[in-house]
């Protein structure tokens, strides 16, 4: 239980700087009429997103090298980019507009959430062989990693198919 309480804290108290604790009113907003990634075909864009997706997801797994550094690490940045965008994006429209953009591909944020849980438990498993030798690891938390792929797998297509219009 503390794990999950600590995995939800190490992206949503990030978040909540980034939305609510940053002033960037002083932060100029680059508009352009045709952003990068808007000419960029579907299939590559698809392929551009989940590669994207997918590093986050393997970085916070892998984190259980470094004891779940690199997985706080990781897991924070997202949060605080991600309320930082809110954040940004609420001075020119609507945060309800925003939300409501966000929402078909949010399932995102479980798969990360889930990676950094993931990658914590490892920790846990890698201190345990370490220090107790004691091998813990088993199929159960393949299983959860591949669980996570497949979520940004359909994070991926909800994002260039619904959100991105």
């Amino acid at each position: 239980m503390k794990l999950k309480i600590l995995t939800v804290l190490t992206f949503f108290l990030p978040f909540v700087v980034g939305l609510f604790l940053i002033e960037v009113n002083d932060v100029p907003i680059k508009e352009e009429s045709n952003p990068s990634f808007l000419v960029l075909d579907k299939v590559d864009l698809l392929f551009k997103i989940l590669a994207n997706n997918t590093y986050v997801i393997l970085i916070n797994v892998l984190g259980f090298l470094s004891f779940g550094g690199i997985t706080l690490l990781n897991t924070s940045y997202n949060g605080f980019v991600l309320g930082l965008f809110f954040n940004t994006i609420k001075q020119k429209t609507n945060l309800s507009l925003i939300f409501s953009s966000f929402l078909p591909h949010s399932i995102e944020l479980v798969a990360i959430l889930l990676s950094c849980y993931i990658g914590y438990c490892l920790s846990i498993k890698l201190y345990h062989y370490i220090f107790k030798e004691v091998m813990e690891f088993n199929f159960k938390d393949i299983k959860k990693i591949l669980f996570c792929l497949i979520i940004v797998f359909i994070s991926s297509l909800l994002e260039v198919f619904v959100s991105i219009r």
